[in-house]
């Protein structure tokens, strides 16, 4: 899995106006600009996402060639946006932004991007295969009780391209080298911002399996890439498959909230499962590939990415604790806003389980605990990476 999500704050000194006696500084948050690599749609959206607890956006500019636009503030996506009416033309382009808070603290970015020689003027409609990934990604969401996830043409060119150059190939992972057939850009953060998604995103790859159901589940299955089946907003979603090679590509959500999975009330869940992930979340644990059904808790929002878990507990209905291996930020360098409780054996078949942790991010602090029941049919192999 391949997480893209960069977030620096800022600091602003106050403009000078008409407000007479002195400010206080705006603090602001900057997450996502670009693109600022080569373009293979020449109609990208440009932005800078730029936000403020505390300030509200009151004036915001743009210029690319020194010549200004139309750009405005999208309260949602919380950045600075503009889509070029026409194609912009091949070749090299300089972009300036600002963005006031308050009609008193401005702050500037600046970057460079171009337009490669073969971008097109306008991205393909998603195929049927496209939208059978999309409707099998959203029953995932459904047993969570979150909202469904809608196609974004540029996620679905940019899984489109990377599940294309795989198959290529015969390659499977992230990363994708210039030297090879089909080649777009070495990371999931590249591709995406190559057909002009700047925004956080995450991208999940898989392999081997014969139907595209089998390709979501074990995606799904993989606690590491669970995670952004559980963003709790709206989100956008792009996918594609060839040659049993499948990539889905999240948008990253800007809803803050906690997702548990399995779900409280749950009847179905998996007893065991048998780990091909890529990484192993089982190293350094055992040298075997087979776990109870891994538990997933994931927190979104300010404050997040430093999720800490002092407790968790699983237990059965009459009481006996089942041994967990608890993996956080703090002991796992591939986990930011989540945690994952492993059983270190399979659980038992049609069973209640009452799961019970403690979370604190940011200036928050709860517990969660809920039931979910198991089923007795076994996951497939994951093969997830």
């Amino acid at each position: 899995m391949q997480i893209v999500s960069r977030t620096v704050v800022l600091m602003a000194v106050i403009v000078a106006g008409d407000y007479g006696a002195k400010h206080d500084s705006v603090r602001a948050f900057s997450q996502a600009f670009g693109p600022h690599v080569p373009v293979h749609f020449s109609r990208p959206t440009l932005q800078w996402q730029i936000w403020s607890p505390t300030s509200r956006v009151t004036h915001v500019e743009m210029k690319i060639d020194s010549q200004t636009v139309d750009a405005k503030y999208d309260d949602d996506q919380r950045s600075i946006v503009y889509t070029p009416g026409e194609p912009l033309s091949v070749g090299p382009h300089h972009v300036e932004c600002k963005a006031t808070f308050d009609a008193k603290a401005t702050f500037a970015k600046n970057w460079d991007t171009s337009v490669a020689p073969d971008a097109v003027a306008k991205l393909a409609d998603p195929t049927d295969l496209q939208k059978q990934l999309l409707a099998l990604s959203n029953a995932k969401r459904k047993q969570l009780g979150l909202p469904e996830m809608a196609i974004d043409a540029r996620l679905d060119a940019a899984a489109n391209a990377h599940a294309a150059y795989l198959a290529a190939n015969k390659l499977v992972g992230h990363e994708e080298q210039p030297n090879c057939p089909g080649f777009v850009g070495l990371t999931g953060g590249e591709r995406c911002e190559s057909f002009g998604w700047c925004s956080g995103s995450w991208e999940g790859v898989t392999y081997g399996e014969s139907t595209l159901s089998e390709a979501v589940n074990n995606l799904f299955d993989a606690p590491y890439h669970r995670v952004p089946f559980l963003q709790p907003g709206p989100t956008l979603f792009g996918s594609s498959s060839a040659d049993s090679r499948t990539t889905l590509l999240f948008g990253s959500s800007q809803a803050a909230g906690v997702t548990v999975s399995p779900a409280d009330g749950a009847v179905d869940s998996p007893v065991q499962w048998e780990c091909h992930e890529d990484p192993n979340p089982l190293r350094g644990h055992t040298d075997k590939n087979l776990s109870g059904y891994p538990i997933v808790v994931a927190a979104f929002g300010l404050g997040a990415d430093k999720l800490q878990v002092p407790t968790a507990t699983l237990q059965t209905t009459a009481g006996e604790n089942v041994d967990l291996w608890v993996q956080t930020s703090a002991n796992d360098e591939f986990l930011t806003n989540a945690a994952i409780l492993i059983p270190q054996k399979p659980l038992q078949p049609s069973t209640t389980y009452t799961a019970s942790v403690q979370l604190v991010y940011g200036d928050k602090s709860e517990t969660k605990t809920w039931k979910f029941t198991t089923a007795k049919a076994l996951p497939p192999n994951s093969r997830a990476r």
